[in-house]
């Protein structure tokens, strides 16, 4: 009987030759697809798995080094590093092996997307700073990632833009363990004793005789060479450099030479987030300088810290209601009475005012300016109309919301705020009746 019309053709009986075919072939498991990049000793290659079907990226020494034995060294030191370190931020080794030429290969999963400092040089050409909201969450994964790493007894020492890769599914990824080391290896011994193989296993080294670290995303220990005061402080002030890079498109000290770099990591304190750029919050500004500070002491110890005061200050305002406007549409209007004011977290806004029966625009306001805020207090009507000029975001600021604020401070803080409001707003009123009198005169 004919088979019937459509109907797939019946597969030929199937033996285990037939099926191990692919996996005893002569021919390599991984065949090359294209170039991607390398590092300081390293390249990196895209590359299909004939045995699993799946593309993944290959690393290997690059043809000149591949006789160079310590870096051979540091990358098997890379690999087992990886392997030992298990976490959504660290993209995961597949295999190691050597290939047909003799040389050292790993392979790991192959993430879409570009690095960090991709994302930079494109903004830097266009003049754009990196939204701050934009930048806290990436930055937020970057710390979970390096604390997991310090809770593990590992320290990264090369946190910098090109380390980090951004995948196209929201995948925030460092990269590049080559530098790591163990600060503390006796959880790295506790791991192997764990596992039950402790005395099989030839254990991590930490190779000092190796450069750690790229200007200018080095700390003062660094380039002093004190590797006996490498500590989690080290990787905090390294990437409190790569925070002030993302939120500001400057480094904190000079990049014209090494030199110089070196003379203003040592002797020159550094602007504030907030002197670079004014909408930068104080506080998101004070975290910034405190992981940069040079004295190890003075800084956050740890990731774990950073991550605590990075959560306090997304907390902070989260009562505050946030509304969105359309190009042209009125925010509020000349003569209503309000009770809140707003601040612009995205857009333009034109103030205007009526000019004998004339709207007349006095003022045009863009991102992190304060709009309305007398009426929080005096519940007067608005001195002005106001429209958005571009699709437009802001945040409402009500006393309530104020108050209960200005409660997260210390109690004499909170008072000067509340004591010179009220000399504000007593001296407007003081303005308004002078102006109510000269027009009846």
């Amino acid at each position: 009987m004919s088979e019937k019309q459509g109907s797939p053709p019946s597969s030929p009986p199937l033996d285990k030759e037939t099926l191990f075919r692919p996996f005893v072939s002569n021919k390599p498991r991984y065949q090359v697809i294209e170039h991607i990049g390398e590092g300081g000793f390293g390249q990196v290659s895209s590359c299909f798995d004939r045995f699993t079907h799946r593309l993944v990226a290959r690393k290997t020494l690059k043809p000149s080094q591949r006789n160079n034995l310590p870096q051979m060294r540091a990358m098997i030191n890379e690999s087992r590093l990886v392997s030992y370190l298990e976490h959504p931020g660290i993209v995961p080794l597949h295999d190691v092996y050597i290939d047909e030429e003799n040389n050292f290969c790993y392979t790991m999963k192959y993430i879409e997307g570009e690095p960090l400092s991709e994302w930079m040089r494109q903004h830097a050409l266009r003049r754009q700073p990196f939204p701050t909201a934009w930048c806290l969450r990436i930055f937020t994964k970057i710390c979970e990632t390096l604390s997991y790493a310090h809770d593990r007894g590992v320290l990264h020492l090369d946190i910098k833009p090109a380390n980090i890769m951004l995948g196209t599914h929201g995948e925030v990824m460092v990269l590049d363990w080559g530098s790591g080391r163990l600060f503390q290896p006796e959880r790295y011994e506790n791991y192997l004793r764990h596992i039950g193989r402790k005395e099989e296993i030839e254990p991590l080294v930490n190779l000092e005789d190796r450069l750690i670290g790229t200007p200018p995303y080095l700390s003062p220990e660094q380039v002093r060479g004190h590797k006996d005061k490498l500590n989690p402080a080290t990787d905090v002030f390294c990437a409190g450099v790569l925070f002030y890079q993302m939120l500001t498109g400057y480094s904190p000290f000079s990049t014209k030479t090494t030199q110089k770099f070196v003379q203003e990591l040592m002797h020159k304190s550094p602007k504030t987030l907030h002197e670079r750029r004014t909408d930068i919050p104080m506080r998101l500004s004070q975290i910034g300088a405190k992981m940069i500070a040079k004295k190890q002491e003075e800084r956050y110890q740890d990731f774990r810290e950073v991550l605590q005061d990075l959560q306090d200050f997304h907390t902070q305002g989260s009562d505050f209601e946030v509304r969105t406007y359309d190009a042209h549409e009125v925010i509020f209007n000349q003569g209503e009475v309000g009770d809140h004011a707003f601040q612009i977290i995205d857009g333009v806004v034109e103030i205007s005012v009526m000019v004998e029966g004339e709207s007349k625009i006095i003022a045009v306001q863009g991102r992190g300016e304060i709009i309305g805020e007398l009426a929080v207090f005096t519940k007067q009507p608005r001195t002005a109309t106001v429209r958005a000029v571009q699709p437009t975001t802001v945040q409402l600021l009500t006393a309530e919301n104020i108050n209960n604020e200005l409660e997260k401070l210390h109690p004499w803080v909170g008072h000067m705020i509340y004591r010179l409001s009220q000399k504000f707003i007593d001296l407007n009123q003081q303005v308004f009746e002078s102006n109510e009198i000269n027009h009846l005169s």
